[in-house]
């Protein structure tokens, strides 16, 4: 993940410093390439649809808990 100090501004016009954090490309490149892998490969694509939304949800769910904050969901439903 990219971490930057950032300004920012409270409603009050008070001046705080806070932490920016998003997915980096490499990230982004990995779970596209689990994911290809998983669908992609002849041998596996006799399994039903159903088979592969079970296998493939609960990572989803986790890349999503381990990389969704306020400023990643552009790159997160980017990849969405």
């Amino acid at each position: 993940m990219h971490h930057r100090k950032a300004k920012a501004e409270t409603s009050k016009g008070k001046v705080y410093y806070t932490t920016h954090q998003w997915l980096t490309q490499k990230a982004e490149e990995c779970i596209r390439e689990v994911v290809k892998e998983r669908l992609a490969r002849p041998n596996i694509r006799h399994k039903s649809f159903l088979e592969h939304v079970e296998w493939l949800n609960p990572k989803i769910q986790g890349w999503r808990n381990y990389y969704y904050m306020a400023y990643s969901q552009q790159r997160m439903a980017k990849l969405d």
